[in-house]
């Protein structure tokens, strides 16, 4: 539809979430790695949603994760990864593909820049 901006804006903006493994719920220490890839992609005009949910357990922040998935469906999804996340990222990976098999998954963080042919071994679904 013509002059229709919510259209228009769908059309041009990607649904964008960065999430924060669950097993971090206990750690205080903000996401600045996620906050700034968030920053920067605000400033260049697409929105953006970050999951990092603290003081639960796991399982609740992996629950909620999932609601988040489901209820928004991202196009684009990044996570960051540790080497002691891969169990939860490989089970995050596969329950997106579930739910959008075009979906984009980007994994990021200190493990997967090292050893990304670990992630391949594994079978990790990005």
């Amino acid at each position: 539809m013509e002059g229709d901006s919510s259209m228009e804006k769908s059309q041009v903006q990607p649904k964008i979430l960065l999430i924060v493994p669950p097993d971090r719920s206990y750690d205080r220490r903000l996401p600045l790695g996620i906050m700034q890839i968030s920053s920067y992609l605000t400033s260049k005009g697409f929105e953006n949603n970050i999951c990092d949910y603290k003081g639960i357990t796991q399982e609740e922040g992996m629950d909620k994760i999932k609601k988040f998935i489901i209820d928004n469906k991202p196009k684009f999804i990044g996570m960051s990864c540790f080497i002691t996340e891969l169990p939860i990222m490989k089970d995050l990976c596969e329950f997106i593909k579930k739910q959008d098999k075009n979906a984009v998954i980007i994994i990021g963080g200190p493990y997967p820049t090292e050893r990304p042919d670990h992630f391949v071994e594994k079978k990790v679904m990005f």
